[in-house]
């Protein structure tokens, strides 16, 4: 094979290869950095574009979609000396390809360690039950920080959440053992309403079905209970002068005893 045949292949194959590298398809939804002998030449956006072979290079490829990053928790220290772990998610989208390559060197790991100081600064100033319950308030205030940090950063912060914040194991005991203690007291007193109402319902009938029979009935009820022998027939004897003895005899004086007439 001589010399010409030679050269005739590598044209081909320049050739053919030529048209490959000089075509870049970059999907929806993503950028692509073009630098040319080192140097930012332009961002090219989703479709078909032609680079220069050989000069034009891709510096990066950035995804233009919603981020979902979760955090691992991070100890932080309450104004009242407790040591809490915080777990944080971030939702965020890179609006400015450019200024997120150049402007700073890892976006992640910028947004995860300006996330651990905002917390750090919020929850020092507050207590733990404040914390526990102003998750809101928390939240607002890592976006506004994160916000107004990452848009020099070419990045847009949509949302910031807490998945958990976990005390010490000796406040999450003692806060049972309140839970407990206020369910059982709260058990308490509705026995005690319960037990309460049932008398009341008991009395409230009582005086319904006294009412139901009419005074006369109740009346005679009331002396038959309380002077029972106040009806009975009482046997009294006749005396010797009682204009009720008949004759000789007397009817009530006891047998053996001689009569006077």
């Amino acid at each position: 094979m001589n010399v010409g045949w030679v050269l005739l292949i590598v044209a081909g194959v320049v050739l053919v290869g030529l048209p490959a590298s000089c075509l870049k398809t970059i999907p929806q939804a993503s950028a692509a950095i073009i630098e040319r002998f080192g140097r930012y030449t332009r961002t090219l956006n989703a479709g078909l574009h032609i680079v220069v072979p050989f000069m034009d290079t891709i510096r990066n490829r950035i995804d233009l979609r919603e981020q979902v990053v979760p955090f691992p928790p991070q100890p932080v220290i309450t104004q009242d000396n407790l040591v809490v772990n915080i777990d944080t998610v971030i939702y965020y989208q890179v609006t400015d390809a450019r200024a997120a390559t150049y402007r700073v060197a890892s976006y992640i790991q910028a947004i995860e360690q300006l996330t651990v100081i905002t917390l750090r600064n919020t929850l020092s100033g507050m207590d733990l039950e404040r914390a526990m319950s102003s998750r809101e308030e928390i939240n607002a205030a890592l976006r506004g920080v994160l916000d107004e940090a990452t848009g020099k950063w070419g990045i847009r912060v949509n949302r910031v959440e807490l998945r958990d914040i976990e005390p010490p194991t000796s406040i999450q005991n003692a806060m049972e053992e309140h839970m407990r203690a206020a369910s059982e007291k709260r058990a308490a007193i509705l026995r005690a309403e319960g037990d309460r109402q049932v008398v009341l319902i008991q009395a409230e009938t009582e005086r319904a079905v006294a009412a139901a029979r009419g005074p006369e009935q109740g009346a005679r009820e009331h002396v038959s209970a309380y002077a029972p022998a106040a009806y009975a027939p009482v046997h009294q004897p006749l005396h010797r002068d009682d204009p009720r003895r008949l004759g000789r005899y007397r009817l009530t004086e006891p047998r053996g005893i001689a009569s006077d007439a």
